[in-house]
């Protein structure tokens, strides 16, 4: 028996929901193909990890996410609470002894600014905000610090001795960040030691590392596979370069003429997320993939590149794993244990270099 053939405006029906399924396929098919060629696009590098570097040692439960490591030595470390600037959390390595300690500021003007950053170079206490501009310093037994002269609004700032520190300013004659050295009567600054590739702002953006021990300092970008070892007179001693190959930021700025501002018109992407060093190594939070990266690997941990502060040579890598799907915040590396954050729980590794990559 013969099938009735379908009315005309039924067969249109059919035809358009034909074209509409076959085109969702297409469009699924074709993100999904670029989206695989995203994910799998290369960098241009590799990374060298050894086995067994980083050892799970001690886990503890802050309770809050407000803390932020301001330093520590072989046997313990130092918290800052961004919540409350004024307390100090002292906590053994083993994570199982801790006491709390409130500072002050001797003639401070104004109460403690949340904004403001705790550092501990044992037996050494800095306190720097650099909008008001506050520098404080004291020492670890004491609860009141001493208000420092402060003659420059700053960026960054780090101390090499209660007499000197070094700041990160932003010189409105050259349009961009630079590096001086302050005294207690006097700024000293040397022809400009950051590479301005941009708005000179942003694109200069990093972190600063002292080792008033060592007569050093390194400054490393965030947006740029870059770092530069100097002595602490600011005297450059090498430039270096991460393994990545991102050589120059990778965002576009916009100015704000009524508020006489700038802001990224582009989003940027970090090529070095937090840093820090220890002995004669920088360690670095790597955001960028390598080529021979485990993708897995790369997507629940954090990839630590090391290299030698002798010279500025990669080392070797080695990776940090999510600790219940909460990212590394903050790391820092005391003799051979490191300390990492993750939201509000603080874990410590073993560090066990390979000896034959030690320099």
């Amino acid at each position: 028996m013969a099938v009735p053939a379908l009315p005309r405006y039924q067969q249109r029906r059919l035809l358009y929901l034909f074209y509409c399924l076959t085109g969702s396929i297409l469009v699924i098919a074709v993100l999904s193909f670029f989206s695989n060629e995203a994910s799998h696009r290369k960098n241009g590098f590799i990374r060298l990890v050894p086995p067994h570097i980083a050892i799970p040692a001690h886990i503890r439960d802050l309770h809050a996410n407000v803390w932020n490591l301001a330093g520590g030595t072989a046997t313990r470390v130092y918290l800052s609470n961004r919540a409350a600037p004024a307390r100090l959390m002292e906590i053994n390595l083993d994570l199982k002894d801790s006491m709390l300690r409130n500072l002050s500021i001797h003639s401070a003007a104004t109460r403690v600014s949340k904004s403001l950053r705790v550092m501990v170079d044992s037996p050494t206490i800095c306190l720097a905000e650099g909008v008001s501009p506050l520098l404080a310093e004291g020492r670890l037994g004491d609860s009141l610090l001493h208000r420092l002269p402060a003659n420059a609004y700053f960026g960054l700032a780090t101390p090499l001795s209660p007499a000197s520190h070094i700041l990160r300013v932003f010189d409105t004659r050259l349009g961009q960040n630079i590096l001086i050295k302050q005294l207690p009567d006097t700024l000293i600054s040397k022809a400009p030691i950051l590479e301005k590739q941009a708005d000179g702002l942003f694109c200069t953006d990093g972190a600063l590392h002292a080792q008033p021990d060592s007569n050093r300092l390194v400054y490393i970008y965030s947006y740029r596979n870059q770092f530069i070892c100097l002595d602490t007179n600011l005297r450059v001693r090498y430039s270096a370069r991460t393994i990545d190959t991102v050589s120059h930021v990778q965002f576009t700025v916009s100015k704000i003429p009524s508020q006489k501002a700038v802001t990224f018109s582009s989003p940027p992407s970090f090529v070095n997320e937090q840093s820090c060093v220890n002995g004669n190594y920088l360690f670095v939070h790597s955001a960028l993939p390598a080529d021979n990266e485990d993708a897995e690997l790369f997507r629940t941990g954090a990839a630590i590149d090391v290299y030698s502060l002798v010279d500025g040579s990669y080392l070797f890598s080695f990776y940090l794993p999510d600790y219940r799907n909460k990212k590394m915040r903050d790391f820092r590396v005391f003799g051979n244990t490191l300390v990492a954050l993750y939201d509000h729980y603080v874990y410590t590794y073993t560090l066990k270099f390979p000896s034959k990559l030690k320099k």
